[in-house]
């Protein structure tokens, strides 16, 4: 999925929309691989099944940290900011 996604930003538009940085792909697999290393966020892949199951677009989570008086390291998995992108 990080070919399809990187072709995706490549779009201005979307990157605008985003609010995301122009990435190498090489830089943009490093990015995927520490989202998924990262017990703070989520990914998850939107497919488009009328198109064979193509990947469409993403969801992701971000848990909040630190929130009302806990530590950087505290994650409230209660609450997250989530961000939809349909882009196919």
């Amino acid at each position: 999925h990080v070919p399809t996604y990187h072709a995706w930003m490549e779009d201005p538009w979307l990157r605008a929309m985003t609010a995301s940085e122009r990435l190498s792909l090489p830089a943009e697999f490093a990015m995927q691989r520490a989202w998924r290393d990262d017990p703070n966020k989520l990914t998850f892949i939107i497919l488009d099944k009328s198109r064979d199951n193509a990947m469409a677009g993403d969801v992701n989570l971000y848990f909040t940290v630190g929130e009302g008086g806990a530590s950087a390291t505290d994650v409230d998995y209660s609450a997250a900011e989530v961000e939809v992108m349909v882009a196919a």
